[in-house]
């Protein structure tokens, strides 16, 4: 599962942020629930810690996830 549309997006922070949203529009991350912790996220698709930073970045600034200071970051829930 590391392989992430690396040809099909020129930066590797958007395709993981790409699949985040996705996962988010299947259902897969439910409104209120957990993200997977930064160093999840950087096992899971192999990534730096400041890509993946980049990617949340992506999802806080669309308004899909929302960060909490010292618990994590969540999937927003539906207004």
């Amino acid at each position: 599962m590391a392989a992430v549309g690396e040809q099909s997006v020129p930066y590797r922070y958007l395709a993981i942020a790409a699949e985040l949203r996705a996962r988010i529009e299947r259902g897969e991350l439910q409104p209120g629930s957990a993200l997977p912790s930064e160093a999840a996220l950087r096992r899971r698709y192999e990534a730096s810690r400041n890509t993946v930073r980049q990617a949340l970045a992506v999802l806080e600034h669309d308004g899909l996830v929302v960060a909490e200071h010292g618990r994590g970051r969540f999937v927003r829930p539906s207004a």
